[in-house]
């Protein structure tokens, strides 16, 4: 924690750059690329990332900017696109060598009995949400008639969707009832919010969900049916895939989450906008570590 005390400054800057780049999506993607590029930079005067690193990674920024251009050839838009993903998701779950994260805490228990936790600020998952950021087009309003009572009903699912899927989790002992604050819960907040839950949602949601939706939809002569058939098996396999992500915590606890992940798709798809997904995974993750096992349960 001592070396958490003597980064704070340079920590908050991180993220305040990460917060203005990931949700101010009324920003035009250059500005964006910039503040991509700046990020890139102060990661590596912060020894972040290896010396060798340093140019691919702005290429990297470079390439997902480019992505958006479309007078580029389909086939190589597609490349593009592999590309991003196939970056992302190393990214996210850290296989990319040459990156000297933050470490926070290292192997502590929150809960009697449950696994071990380790917290980092993790620089690779910051770049991923950063990289997917300038995919995004301007936030849109898409719910236009009666938006409060959508948004109403929107939350009454979701927390009741989060009571069942945390019943369920009791039910199957993959968490127990633990109340508690950390010490660290600033945080943990902070990077659970701002790093892991846009990283997540930016890549299943903003990007694989919507790169489904729309190949499918291009496919299927671009009519209202097929529109609406596309949203639902877009959803169907980015959850799928969110919830295989969440595999290494158990087959149970991956269906948990594969579950929560189509209600997360359904806000997206609906309204058009990131926010709503980041926000509503965030408040099911900050529910968890307060009032359960963190992460869960050992076996």
């Amino acid at each position: 924690m001592n070396g958490l005390l003597l980064s704070t400054s340079q920590i908050a800057l991180l993220l305040l750059s990460l917060a203005i780049m990931a949700s101010s999506q009324k920003l035009r993607c250059l500005p964006r690329l910039i503040g991509c590029l700046s990020v890139v930079f102060a990661i590596y005067l912060l020894d972040g990332i290896a010396p060798a690193l340093f140019i691919p990674l702005l290429l990297l920024s470079a390439i997902f900017y480019q992505a958006r251009n479309k007078n580029i050839s389909l086939t190589f838009r597609t490349l593009l696109n592999i590309i991003m993903m196939l970056v992302s998701c190393a990214l996210i779950i850290h296989i990319v060598p040459g990156f000297n994260n933050f470490e926070i805490l290292d192997s502590v228990t929150l809960s009697e009995n449950s696994v071990t936790y380790s917290l980092y600020l993790n620089y690779d998952k910051l770049l991923a949400a950063l990289y997917l950021s300038l995919l995004l087009p301007s936030i849109r309003h898409t719910i236009k008639d009666n938006p409060n009572k959508f948004y109403a009903s929107l939350l009454m699912t979701f927390f009741t969707l989060s009571t069942v899927v945390f019943l369920l989790a009791l039910k199957l002992s993959i968490i127990d009832f633990a109340p508690k604050i950390p010490t660290f819960w600033i945080e943990w907040i902070l990077i659970n919010l701002i790093i892991t839950c846009f990283a997540e949602e930016l890549l299943f949601r903003g990007f694989i969900q919507q790169k489904i939706k729309h190949a499918l939809f291009q496919a299927q002569f671009q009519t209202h049916k097929f529109q609406a058939q596309s949203s639902v098996i877009a959803i169907a396999i980015s959850s799928l895939l969110f919830g295989l992500a969440h595999i290494p915590a158990g087959a149970a606890y991956a269906i948990l989450a594969c579950a929560l992940s189509l209600f997360y798709g359904y806000a997206f798809n609906k309204t058009q906008n990131i926010l709503l997904p980041v926000l509503l995974h965030f408040t099911f993750n900050l529910l968890h570590f307060l009032f359960f096992s963190y992460p869960y349960l050992a076996h």
